[in-house]
């Protein structure tokens, strides 16, 4: 036998799971709700090695301290990553996304984020990211400013 990928997803899905359950069955680790997801792995012909990534429920990422971080540095440099962006949902080319944080050893695509449809993980730049949030937030500011469908129409409410 040897692994193929097929196998390798199912074998990691399966050792996500067991540990997943262990974790519900024990009501934490130590006290602590963890969240266990698959990480990646590699394999050969006769090898696998899986990878597994284990988050405290509700504490904060690296990449959501990475982004705080370099938010600040970014105001320094004229350039502009806003803070308020983090964690924010908004359309991003054909996505509908969710930044999850920065990656500062991704030079080139350092904003994290979710697609909101499938839950998958990406990567893109930060000018493209920080155009479309503003793009977003410009949207919502007409919405929130704009005339009332009673005074287009002449008529009112008192």
């Amino acid at each position: 036998m040897e692994f193929t990928k097929t196998l390798v997803k199912e074998l990691a899905q399966i050792a996500e799971d067991a540990v997943a359950d262990k974790l519900k069955e024990l009501g934490g680790f130590h006290g602590v709700e963890i969240e266990v997801r698959k990480a990646g792995g590699s394999y050969g012909d006769s090898e696998y090695t899986a990878k597994l990534k284990f988050s405290v429920i509700g504490g904060e990422t690296q990449a959501e301290k990475d982004y705080k971080y370099w938010s600040k540095m970014y105001g320094s440099t004229g350039e502009e990553l806003p803070l308020e962006m983090l964690g924010a949902t908004f359309k991003y080319g054909p996505k509908t996304i969710t930044v999850k944080g920065f990656l500062p050893g991704r030079s080139k695509n350092p904003i994290s984020f979710e697609d909101t449809k499938t839950g998958k993980a990406f990567v893109a730049p930060v000018e493209g990211v920080v155009t479309s949030y503003r793009r977003h937030v410009g949207n919502q500011l007409e919405v929130w400013q704009g005339t009332p469908p009673s005074a287009k129409d002449g008529s009112s409410n008192g």
